[in-house]
């Protein structure tokens, strides 16, 4: 398939998005892109592997068919599907919508422009699925990629004739568009995709269940570089919803507050990942160093068909968003928004005239709630006064179609706050470890023995808390001579530099005269000593 940009179109002051359908089992055979004119009262858009070009009006949309056999990936490898669409105007395109009746999902790609060249994979899938990595090149010319399999991935790739297994490192070369996708029965958090230039990296899974088995479903999300984590996240929740955190550095200290209750975690970079349930209607989360949230929400049946979102830190919120509701077949649309207290009523209402209630978050200032997008057209959401996030899923029926995070209406994210948190980070210093902390209200160095990675932890009884510390104990108790500080004790630190040696060879000169000179005296008197005793 061939890629080209139609003549005569003006993107100097446009936005361009690469992405890509990562592998589908669902049905039926066609993925959907919704798009909207969000800024302009006229936006022209170019589709670069088609050479379509639309105008999209303010509040009207437009959905274009992709046919599976062109668009989507299939298997493991690399391929040429990689999807890009130009525009006039700014991010005039609010979301691309992945359905395939109540078994797809939601996902807004990023901007070119705010895409990176680190990435760390949350996603998740179970025994009867793949997990999904799929990486899209971005510049024209060649981007390298490195896809860094943890000590802890449990699975086994064959590609090209070669196995990949934990420790493993993949190397490959994406031009402009290319597409390589890695499927695996065993779950891809914690790998790190590097790359030379800016890439779209794209996770999920073809089909995966929470719960009960016919809640077979397709994940599908852009997956944030590091440039966008963030250090404090505010979460809605449906009911029985899973999340997943990672950091960006080691000994990160994670404070999650849920039902009035504080759980304190320390996680090192990468490899740990903290899974918990969602029990009540919020979940905010503070950490030292920069983390990655994923909020997978399930359906209140018995099905539980999921769907996977990355909220956006607190740091990245907007004054202002557009709410863009998927075909009428979808429906009804929800959005849960998170505002400072004294604004979130005033934002609430422009979605819905009815009294609404939402519920604190703690001692943050924060406010949730839930309304329902009773509008067919796009809504443009504001608040006068701070920044606010949330998110917007949709319905088929009685489960989830798909859910992803609201996209601003203007490009209100200051370039200084992101380059300011790219900083921080210091992505090329990942490093792989296992050890988890994981303990209500203490920080514990808790073993891969104790803790399951990919499960839900528990509460500990007070007898289980006590054998824990003291294999604890057992295990980091080291014999006081073993240990280097009592063997650097009877060595001294060697000094090659030309004026310590002068110094030390003065300072023996030094004292070998003193001490010459003493015993000389006494060496003499007790000659003369001795030779008057002889004479005598």
């Amino acid at each position: 398939m061939g890629f080209f940009l139609s003549k005569g179109l003006n993107t100097s002051a446009g936005e361009q998005f690469t992405f890509c359908f990562i592998q589908n089992l669902e049905k039926p055979d066609r993925e959907t892109t919704s798009m909207i004119a969000s800024n302009d009262d006229r936006t022209n858009v170019t589709l670069v592997n088609t050479t379509d070009q639309y105008q999209i009006y303010r509040e009207d949309g437009v959905h274009l068919i992709y046919h599976r056999p062109i668009a989507t990936l299939q298997n493991t490898g690399k391929e040429n599907k990689g999807l890009r669409v130009i525009t006039e105007g700014s991010i005039p395109i609010v979301s691309f919508s992945r359905t395939a009746q109540h078994s797809g999902d939601m996902f807004t790609p990023f901007p070119d422009r705010q895409l990176g060249i680190d990435h760390v994979v949350l996603t998740y899938c179970d025994a009867v699925s793949h997990c999904i990595l799929a990486v899209v090149g971005v510049i024209d010319g060649a981007t390298d990629v490195t896809i860094v399999f943890p000590s802890t991935f449990k699975g086994v790739l064959l590609i090209d004739n070669k196995q990949y297994e934990a420790g493993d490192k993949l190397y490959f070369t994406l031009y402009q568009l290319e597409t390589f996708q890695l499927l695996s029965a065993a779950n891809f958090s914690g790998v790190i995709v590097r790359s030379s230039h800016k890439v779209g990296v794209f996770v999920g899974a073809d089909r995966t269940r929470l719960g009960n088995w016919h809640g077979n479903d397709h994940l599908e999300e852009a997956l944030p570089p590091l440039t966008l984590w963030g250090k404090q996240y505010v979460l809605v929740s449906k009911g029985d919803d899973v999340v997943q955190i990672v950091s960006s550095a080691n000994e990160t200290q994670v404070n999650i507050t849920t039902c009035d209750r504080t759980v304190q975690y320390v996680i090192n970079a990468s490899i740990d990942v903290i899974e918990l349930l969602m029990e009540c209607a919020f979940f905010y989360v503070s950490a030292s160093h920069p983390i990655l949230v994923a909020h997978i929400m399930m359906s209140k049946t018995s099905f539980q068909n999921p769907s996977l979102y990355f909220p956006p830190p607190v740091m990245l919120y907007s004054k202002a968003y557009v709410v863009s509701p998927l075909p009428s077949l979808y429906s009804p649309c929800q959005v849960g928004l998170v505002a400072k207290l004294g604004d979130l009523e005033e934002i609430a209402a422009q979605f819905t005239d009815d009294n609404v209630s939402w519920v604190n978050v703690s001692s943050t200032g924060f406010a949730v709630i839930t309304v329902i997008l009773n509008s067919e057209k796009t809504v443009i959401v504001r608040s006068r006064n701070e920044p606010f996030g949330g998110h917007i899923y949709c319905h088929i029926r009685k489960y989830i179609a798909g859910s992803t995070r609201l996209v601003p209406y203007k490009d209100d994210i200051e370039s200084s706050r992101v380059t300011r948190t790219s900083t921080t980070m210091s992505p090329h210093s990942l490093s792989i470890n296992t050890s988890l902390t994981s303990v209500d209200n203490t920080s514990l160095n808790c073993s891969t023995t104790c803790c399951e990675r990919h499960s839900p932890l528990v509460n500990l009884t007070a007898q289980e808390l006590k054998a824990i510390v003291q294999e604890f104990k057992t295990k980091l108790t080291v014999t006081k001579t073993a240990t280097s500080a009592w063997k650097r004790k009877f060595n001294s630190a060697n000094d090659d530099r030309p004026s310590s040696k002068g110094i030390g060879l003065l300072a023996a000169v030094f004292l070998t005269c003193v001490f010459g000179s003493v015993v000389l005296i006494d060496v003499t008197n007790f000659i003369a000593k001795k030779t008057s005793k002889t004479k005598n």
